[in-house]
């Protein structure tokens, strides 16, 4: 029995290991990756729900409606080259890309930290993991979910 309940333990605990984000390294950011913003279906719903206004629901729903639209139109991507610059790719609604430079680096924690640009900007905390090949965002070592999933995959 004992063998048993260590078995469920030992398979508990890897199961937990195998389930947190994991240090990003240089060789993993090879290619191009993709900038993904997912609202999530309940993005505003709350809101919505706990407005009395009739006319105020309808306005937040089609401002949802319209924020997806948009993030639909919007293509961020970033290149990771040598010596820690990124190349980062911005275009909307089917323009040619405007092109950025910033910086990346990978701490000791293995956190990605990617800065500041005209069109990227985090709020100064935020860092990414990798989990499943894709890179996440997080945040004093909780994904960020607060109102969207924001993440980044490999496209080419």
């Amino acid at each position: 029995m004992k063998s048993v309940l260590g078995i469920v333990v030992l398979m508990l605990t890897v199961n937990l290991i195998q389930a947190q984000p994991g240090k990003v390294r240089e060789k993993d950011l090879d290619g191009v990756w993709q900038l993904k913003i997912d609202l999530g279906d309940d993005f505003l719903e709350e809101e919505i729900d706990d407005e009395d206004n009739a006319m105020a629901r309808v306005i937040m729903q089609a401002t949802e409606s319209f924020v997806d639209g948009i993030l639909d139109e919007v293509d961020i991507r970033f290149e990771f080259l040598d010596g820690g610059e990124c190349k980062i790719y911005v275009s909307a609604f089917g323009s040619d890309p405007e092109i950025e430079t910033g910086k990346w680096s990978i701490n000791k924690k293995g956190q990605l930290l990617i800065s500041d640009t005209d069109s990227y900007q985090s709020d100064g905390d935020e860092y990414w993991m990798m989990e499943d090949d894709i890179l996440i965002a997080m945040e004093d070592g909780e994904i960020l979910e607060e109102d969207a999933h924001v993440y980044l995959v490999r496209i080419d």
